[in-house]
């Protein structure tokens, strides 16, 4: 088999990489991907699975790895428990899944995310997972290694995935997304290095209608909203933006204490995904003032440039708005009040311009 193109090219965890790259060439029966969450061990798994399936070792453009990186190969199965509790009916369709024959590839790989939540059930799974067909690979993906997956763990090659460096970061997001990197460092800054949130934030297809609104708030120099407002329409805005994780994080949390009064999952988890959320909310509402401040800058950038004869002097109105909006940004960062911060943006988008 050739060596794993997706696997050598991946700029995220290289040293974990190598060791996929070698597990790849002579796969085993089970491994298992545990860490934080944000640490990016699903990008890993999944890689790695497409390193199993492809017939060129995982090259990253033909249709098997293109199925499994969207999900949707027929040798290759993604299980997840959406935080719910896995019945004993649930595992044992899972056992004769992973029993069925490869339909295109050498074999088959079953994935499973949220493994913690299968616990109630993994004594029916173990014999599988320990001994699966010659032709079946279990990739395994937890957060923690807690005491009720203990008999799985010890049958799966694991595999440790810490929270990656910035550095990691930055490259991978170029590599993944073609983003600059510049606004790689702000996006890891303003996620606080989850790349969860960061991905979850790059999934937005609402990024041309919220410009929009931006433009709206800072359009009619002078008009008739008052300061007030237009900071109310953003804050209003902003709540709107994560009503939907809000929405998703307190069902996602119901579940869990639910199943948490019956003995599973561990009490961790729960802080666990409250965390993640937090990070979320945080990151959405502080990305979104982010993105109005970059609209403005752009905005009073052409003013500058376009409307003043002398170049010596836009320059120097200019960093000086540069400067001041920065600040506020930096303020913003470290926990000052959102509602004014975004106050004193839009009173320097709609005040009377400089240029």
């Amino acid at each position: 088999m050739s060596p794993s193109k997706l696997l050598s090219e991946m700029p995220l965890h290289r040293s974990i990489c190598s060791k996929l790259e070698i597990f790849a060439e002579a796969p085993t029966n089970s491994y298992l991907f545990y860490g934080p969450s944000g640490g990016g061990k699903m990008e890993l798994a999944r890689v790695f699975a497409t390193s199993l399936l492809c017939p060129d070792g995982g090259c990253g453009s033909c249709t098997t790895c293109k199925g499994v990186l969207s999900g949707n190969h027929p040798d290759f199965s993604f299980e997840t428990s959406s935080n719910r509790r896995i019945s004993v009916d649930d595992a044992r369709a899972l056992v004769r899944k992973a029993h069925l024959s490869p339909n295109s590839s050498h074999r088959r790989v079953v994935m499973i995310d949220e493994f913690d939540n299968f616990s109630d059930v993994a004594p029916i799974m173990l014999k599988t997972i320990e001994e699966p067909p010659l032709t079946t690979v279990f990739i395994i993906v937890v957060g923690e290694l807690s005491p009720s997956i203990a008999t799985i763990v010890s049958r799966c090659v694991t595999i440790e995935v810490p929270r990656a460096e910035d550095d990691d970061l930055t490259s991978f997001l170029q590599f993944k997304y073609s983003i600059d990197p510049h606004r790689a460092r702000d996006l890891i800054d303003a996620a606080e290095r989850d790349l969860d949130v960061i991905v979850e934030m790059l999934s937005d297809e609402n990024f041309e209608r919220r410009i929009s609104i931006w433009e709206n708030i800072y359009s009619s120099r002078g008009g008739s909203q008052s300061l007030l407002g237009r900071t109310k329409a953003v804050m209003d805005f902003l709540d709107d933006i994560v009503a939907q994780v809000i929405e998703r994080r307190d069902s996602e949390l119901s579940k869990l204490k639910e199943m948490q009064s019956k003995g599973s999952p561990p009490k961790g988890v729960v802080k666990e995904v409250e965390d993640r959320y937090a990070r979320i909310v945080r990151f959405r509402r502080r990305s979104e003032i982010e993105l109005g401040a970059r609209f403005l800058l752009e905005r009073l950038k052409k003013e500058a440039f376009s409307n003043i004869s002398d170049q010596l002097y836009a320059n120097i109105a200019y960093e000086q708005i540069v400067a001041t909006i920065s600040n506020l940004l930096s303020q913003l960062r470290f926990g000052s009040d959102e509602q004014m911060i975004v106050a004193q943006l839009i009173e320097v988008g709609v005040k009377k311009s400089p240029f």
